[in-house]
């Protein structure tokens, strides 16, 4: 989790760097990690995608509201007394507590998939330069 902190600007921190700094000879070159160029930006413009993804989720939330809305709106249309709202909530919590269990792990997944070492040590190399 300590990663997603800083990354909301991840991307553009290292084209920053890496156009800043490609003329150096000490820079990290691409052919050291046997990545090209091309593909590496490709990378961290996919990864960026679903790491903002990830943080855009904790601001928005007009699904989780809608999640937890509309079970107490149907309830209620045949139940009129307290058992039928707190049953509404009920499952409303639940749901809003799928629905980010199940888009995290899809996020979570996708970062997994997507993960090169190589591209990583790169990057790595890049911020520590």
């Amino acid at each position: 989790m300590k990663q997603l902190v800083f990354t909301t600007d991840w991307e553009n921190k290292l084209v920053d760097i890496i156009r800043k700094n490609k003329v150096y000879d000490d820079f990290p070159k691409f052919e050291d990690y046997h990545i090209t160029a091309e593909d590496f930006y490709d990378y961290i413009s996919e990864k960026q995608f679903i790491l903002d993804r990830i943080d855009n989720r904790k601001h928005q939330f007009v699904v989780p509201g809608m999640l937890l809305i509309l079970p107490i709106i149907i309830l209620s249309v045949f139940y009129n007394n307290l058992y039928g709202l707190m049953g509404g909530v009920g499952i409303g919590l639940v749901l809003c507590g799928l629905y980010y269990l199940i888009a995290n792990n899809i996020d979570n997944s996708k970062l997994k998939r997507l993960h090169n070492e190589a591209m990583e040590q790169y990057a790595t190399a890049v911020l520590q330069y």
